[in-house]
């Protein structure tokens, strides 16, 4: 049943009511209903079960900061569209406003259908226009959208984190297949993004956006024009035009005419495209299999590896702009500080093999890898000490705990267990390995300890969005974690 809990003051004038949850079908038959109830704050649980038909489609938050999620998870809890080409529905909509408090957390999200015209024919599976909703722990499969977006859309400023999903077969006949922006910047991190399909960008597309892309698989993805797995256009002119691409996989996408991997096209240089420690390979296209560069992209590409996409692997139209790479693997080699062309001996999910030449060969002056050592080249950092690629096991002599919360848009809380009482140096270091601040630089005694960093630099300043490194240092010893600030 649907539950309040309150306290009453000593006077018994005052009723403090705390967060709601609210179920479906328990309290209310559908999702929606389940919704219009719901207060800011409160939560609507929805059980196991597939639902469809009015009122579990084209669900409205309403621009309410609440969280709906599944009881157990997406693979059990399923909203089935069933729309057509003569009946257009998506799983979502949000429209009204959201902020990252509005939550949508843990369904199967599919069978969306959307046409029409202008935004009626984006983002069948869900839509953000001017908003920026938490989408987080879905799976959003087997939509389609004839103008773009099939399975996310997200356009006129809107901001969301889309995060730990997996965007799986879904198809725009315009541009992104997975997930399309425009006019907006999105924090996507940690999702799989596999088997899409558009005219440009079967993975990602973005249109006068900017972007944090971190920590993602974005695979078999297919564009019958331009950019297989990514494809920005106009940057330059974006609201807030950095692009933060790094510790990406990007396998096997087919770019049409170019960009495998990706393709990048901007009319005026952009403030930044800074691509570390991405993984792109098995790219297809007829030009440029790993990356693309049309007018006046000048990516910074550092720790990277390019290997075994379709040559050439980098393209440069005429006049196009020139990339600076440093510290990658590039088939065929490129000048550069620090590059190699040397087989990086992967494993059969593009981690690194003992003995691979991209292990500690990326930039000395890079955060070092979670177990201190240089930084390697690629997506996932090989662990010396176990000799499994991409592990994080801890240092014993203490372990830094995952930031929290992470990403974070005030306070992000760094947390330590010392064994021993030890000094204690964390600093947090840009993208670049610039030092940005100090948090704690003094003895500590043995157990946890907490200290919290407001996303300001030395001047007091607040540091741009994106994403920054925490390194923990304790006797000799280090360790790091990657930061998200919105």
């Amino acid at each position: 049943m649907k539950t309040i809990f309150t306290l009453l003051s000593i006077l018994g004038l005052t009723t403090f009511a705390t967060a709601t949850v609210i179920h479906v079908p328990g309290d209310y038959s559908t999702i929606q209903d389940g919704i219009d109830a719901a207060s800011s704050g409160d939560t609507v649980l929805v059980a196991q079960g597939t639902y469809t038909g009015s009122g579990n489609r084209d669900i409205d938050f309403q621009g309410k900061a609440i969280t709906v999620k599944s009881e157990n998870g997406p693979a059990e809890t399923i909203i089935d569209c069933q729309a057509g080409v003569s009946d257009s529905h998506r799983g979502f909509d949000f429209s009204s406003g959201e902020s990252s408090s509005s939550r949508l957390e843990g369904f199967t999200i599919r069978n969306g259908y959307v046409t029409g015209s202008g935004f009626d024919a984006f983002g069948a599976g869900i839509r953000c226009h001017a908003s920026s909703p938490t989408i987080t722990d879905c799976i959003i499969t087997d939509n389609t959208a004839v103008g773009g977006g099939g399975g996310i859309s997200c356009t006129e400023n809107s901001e969301p984190i889309i995060t730990n999903n997996s965007i799986i077969g879904n198809v725009a006949s315009g541009d992104g297949g997975g997930i399309h922006f425009k006019d907006s910047h999105l924090t996507i991190t940690n999702n799989t993004i596999n088997g899409n399909s558009a005219s440009h960008g079967g993975g990602i597309y973005a249109y006068y956006s900017g972007a944090t892309v971190p920590d993602n698989v974005i695979s078999e993805n297919t564009a019958s024009s331009w950019g297989g797995g990514l494809a920005v256009l106009e940057a330059s002119h974006a609201p807030d035009p950095i692009w933060q691409i790094c510790y990406n996989l990007i396998a096997n996408n087919s770019g049409g005419s170019d960009g495998g991997g990706l393709s990048i096209h901007c009319s005026f240089p952009p403030p930044g495209h800074n691509m570390m420690n991405n993984t792109i390979t098995g790219n297809t296209a007829e030009s440029g299999g790993a990356i693309a560069l049309w007018l006046s992209a000048y990516p910074v590409v550092t720790n990277s590896i390019l290997w075994n996409n379709s040559a050439p692997e980098i393209y440069i139209s005429s006049g196009g702009g020139e990339p600076t790479i440093n510290y990658t693997d590039i088939m065929g080699g490129w000048t550069g500080t620090g590059n190699i062309d040397a087989d990086p001996l992967f494993t059969t999910d593009y981690h690194l093999l003992a003995g691979s030449p991209c292990i500690d060969a990326g930039d000395p002056a890079s955060p070092p890898d979670p177990a201190a050592t240089r930084a390697d080249m690629g997506a996932f950092y090989y662990d010396q000490g176990t000799g499994i690629g991409g592990s994080a096991e801890p240092i014993p002599a203490f372990e830094l705990y995952p930031a929290s919360p992470n990403p974070f848009s005030s306070v992000v809380n760094i947390s330590y267990n010392l064994l021993l009482g030890e000094n204690v140096r964390i600093i947090v270091y840009d993208i670049v390995g610039r030092e940005v601040f100090t948090l704690t630089d003094r003895f500590s005694t043995s157990g946890v300890h907490n200290v919290q960093w407001d996303g300001r630099n030395y001047a007091g300043e607040r540091v741009e969005i994106g994403i920054y490194f925490c390194r923990c240092e304790v006797g000799g010893l280090f360790q790091t974690q990657r930061m998200i600030i919105l």
